[in-house]
């Protein structure tokens, strides 16, 4: 159940209400159970912030990775950039590495692939 229906479902304290025969105590009765229910509405409202306080830390832990994921992609697609221009000047100057030198490019974009995905799934694992 959420927080907006546990608190409109706090249960009566039935004992209080027992002493509410009378006319004049069924005034008490009314106060401690409007008493009781704002402190077990405390306690839930408490409860959420608690819920509220742990999010927003989870949060920051992510935004803190995905900062970082972001440094090391920039740096690796620098990198790869700096490889690709070598290697395309290299096969301009000879055709027989062509396909050699081609390989080495996909092998670069894929460790800059998997570097992502794990990155990501670090943040997916602290977002849980």
């Amino acid at each position: 159940m959420d927080y907006h229906g546990r608190i409109m479902n706090i249960e009566v304290d039935v004992a209080s209400m027992a002493a509410a025969g009378k006319p004049r105590s069924l005034r008490f009765a009314f106060k401690a159970g409007h008493r009781d229910a704002r402190h077990a509405a405390a306690e839930i409202a408490n409860e959420a912030q608690r819920e509220i306080d742990d999010t927003a830390k989870k949060l920051a832990v992510a935004k803190e990775i995905i900062t970082a994921l972001r440094e090391v992609c920039a740096t690796h697609d620098a990198e790869i950039a700096r490889l690709r221009d070598r290697l395309d000047s290299a096969l301009s100057q000879s055709a027989l590495f062509g396909d050699a030198l081609h390989a080495i490019i996909n092998r670069c974009e894929g460790m800059a692939n998997r570097i992502a995905r794990a990155a990501l799934a670090q943040v997916a694992e602290v977002s849980e």
